[in-house]
């Protein structure tokens, strides 16, 4: 879980980063900087990936053996279909406040751009930093499935208190409110991906871990239109609140008990 929340802690950092960089350089150079610097960074990282990055040693398996990708972890178990879903759920608000965050403190609540920025940028990077610590908590819990449950219980008291800051329309009350909102909305990824890894073992971990992240991606391409329609039908605030029903529906949906196939692969 701890390691987990070191990879997964890249998109809150990137997040974090762009909100800074991005609007600096929209305004001195315009949208071709800001794609350029896009396309450095990735090709920079491109390199020191093939340099640095290394596949884990196999293990060897005795004779006679059942290779591990023979054995479907989707068959006889809803677990990892749960898990897909319950994080398909979670990630909608993580996008709506990530894509609207800014729009909603510069239009609805009058704050200059650059300060908005700021606190997105602030927000992103608790985030980051708050899910090393998230998996490091469900290491020591010995569970992944039960610190799902109380991030999801979180969100559910994060996204309605988000949006009564949307009403009340008090600065300081929504800033805090709003990096509250935003830390929460991301705990849950490096959780859910451990879980879906361990469930999944050694022969579908890349398999299953793809199912994750093209699921998640698939919701939350629809979340930009999706949200700003809604924004668009009933305002804001009420938007805001409603986003209540993603961490309440995951709720239900999170498995009652762990499931890990990586002692079997060994």
């Amino acid at each position: 879980g701890f390691a987990m929340g070191i990879r997964q802690m890249s998109q809150p950092l990137g997040v974090s980063a762009a909100a800074i960089l991005v609007p600096l350089l929209l305004d001195g150079y315009g949208m071709p900087a800001a794609l350029l610097l896009s396309a450095v960074l990735n090709g920079v990282f491109a390199v020191l990936c093939a340099i640095i990055i290394l596949n884990p040693p196999h293990i060897a398996k005795a004779a006679g053996s059942v290779p591990v990708a023979a054995v479907n972890p989707y068959r006889g178990s809803s677990f990892l279909w749960r898990i897909h879903a319950v994080s398909g759920l979670l990630v909608i608000p993580q996008f709506a406040l990530s894509i609207f965050g800014v729009v909603w403190l510069v239009t609805d609540l009058g704050w200059d751009a650059t300060l908005a920025g700021l606190l997105i940028a602030a927000a992103q990077f608790i985030g980051a930093i708050s899910r090393i610590v998230i998996g490091g908590v469900s290491d020591r819990v010995g569970s992944r499935v039960r610190v799902l449950r109380w991030v999801a219980i979180a969100g559910c008291f994060a996204m309605l208190a988000l949006g009564l800051a949307g009403f009340l329309r008090i600065d300081a009350l929504a800033a805090i409110i709003f990096i509250a909102a935003t830390v929460v909305s991301v705990l849950d990824n490096g959780i859910a991906f451990t879980a879906v890894a361990e469930a999944a073992g050694h022969g579908w971990a890349g398999r299953a871990l793809g199912v994750q992240n093209t699921g998640q991606f698939l919701l939350a391409s629809a979340v930009g239109p999706a949200f700003g329609a809604l924004i668009t039908l009933v305002g804001a605030p009420w938007a805001l609140t409603l986003l209540v029903l993603a961490p309440a529906a995951a709720f239900p949906l999170i498995p009652s008990e762990d499931r890990s196939a990586l002692a079997e692969d060994s």
